[in-house]
């Protein structure tokens, strides 16, 4: 469920800036303001800490990430080739930084010692890096939707994908449950897999769109 939402992170803000091409900050900070008056107003209520709401920093992050994808070189999104490679490297840059380099101990260090905010960097480390490349299949999705028509016949209103829908949905479903004994064995392959479950619902939904 939460890698189905993210995927609709990257699908929704992906459409809104290529078509909208508004990249001010009046639309950030209503999306953050949106996303974070409650889980922000919560801790201070109850007592906890922001990150024990991980989802509304997680879909922050992710906003975040959209945005500065698609607002560096945005004169440049109306070529799809340079969107593609755009959101690849964003992809390789952030998967290279949560995968690869201490930059989030770092932050969390910071904000430790000069801010005194005691976050659990495990849990977040965790939370990013399970659903790290689903954002990314939204974006192409979202880059699709706006300027391919095959997207739009494969997912849209066609009994043939849906059926196929169906079929990869019931896969799933049987290999996820079937195959792992514990959770903790199929979060490797999450990332990679949470995908396929995702489009296929979409065009199986969508069999009897008009």
């Amino acid at each position: 469920m939460v890698a189905a939402y993210l995927f609709q992170v990257g699908y929704g803000h992906t459409v809104y800036f290529l078509t909208k091409k508004d990249f001010s900050f009046k639309r950030v900070a209503a999306v953050l303001l949106r996303l974070n008056l409650l889980s922000c107003a919560l801790p201070y209520v109850m007592n906890t800490t922001y990150m024990l709401y991980y989802f509304a920093p997680l879909v922050s992050f992710w906003f975040a990430i959209v945005y500065a994808t698609l607002a560096i070189g945005s004169g440049y999104n109306d070529t799809s080739n340079a969107v593609i490679a755009k959101i690849v490297m964003s992809a390789f840059a952030v998967a290279s930084v949560f995968l690869f380099t201490p930059l989030s101990e770092w932050v969390f260090a910071i904000l430790r010692s000069v801010f005194r905010i005691h976050w659990d960097l495990h849990e977040w480390q965790f939370r990013v890096s399970l659903d790290i490349l689903i954002v990314y299949v939204g974006m192409l999705a979202g880059m699709a939707s706006v300027r391919s028509k095959l997207w739009n016949r494969l997912l849209v209103g066609t009994k043939f994908s849906g059926f196929i829908g169906l079929v990869i949905m019931a896969g799933y479903w049987y290999l996820s449950n079937g195959h792992f004994a514990v959770k903790q064995d199929y979060n490797w392959w999450h990332p990679y897999a949470s995908f396929a479950p995702i489009i296929a619902f979409i065009a199986a939904r969508n069999i009897a769109a008009p």
